[in-house]
């Protein structure tokens, strides 16, 4: 009797090592596809590359939104608009994204704006319309 309850705990434990052996490797094959994509008001506006330190500024009309680009991602350094929810959101990269409520995306509304950080698992299929 012993034997065999030794034998299923083994098991089990083994079972979960693999599973958090599988999930480790799953997490480490997300990769950022270098760029950004920018949507405003619900048509692409530009794409941008990555590079970290780099600033891209987004003018349309009175709107004024910066990105500031880090190693793996993006975050909203500054932004005209009055809630200013777009700069509190943070940085999105590819350690992130899946935390985020938003995934992978930075969106000011009242800009109509949606930056979508670009990854090897999928693509822009169902942007929320600003």
């Amino acid at each position: 009797m012993q034997n065999k309850e030794a034998i299923l705990i083994g098991s089990v434990l083994l079972l979960a090592i693999l599973l958090y052996m599988l999930q480790l490797l799953h997490n480490h094959q997300t990769k950022v596809l270098g760029e950004v994509d920018i949507y405003l008001n619900g048509n692409l506006y530009q794409t941008v590359s990555i590079e970290e330190g780099k600033t891209f500024e987004i003018v349309n009309g009175n709107n004024i939104n910066t990105l500031q680009f880090t190693k793996n991602g993006v975050y909203m350094l500054h932004s005209n608009c009055h809630n200013q929810l777009c700069v509190q959101q943070g940085e999105v990269n590819a350690d992130n994204y899946r935390s985020r409520v938003l995934g992978n995306r930075i969106i000011c509304l009242p800009h109509g704006l949606v930056i979508y950080l670009k990854l090897g698992e999928d693509t822009p299929k169902d942007l929320p319309d600003v």
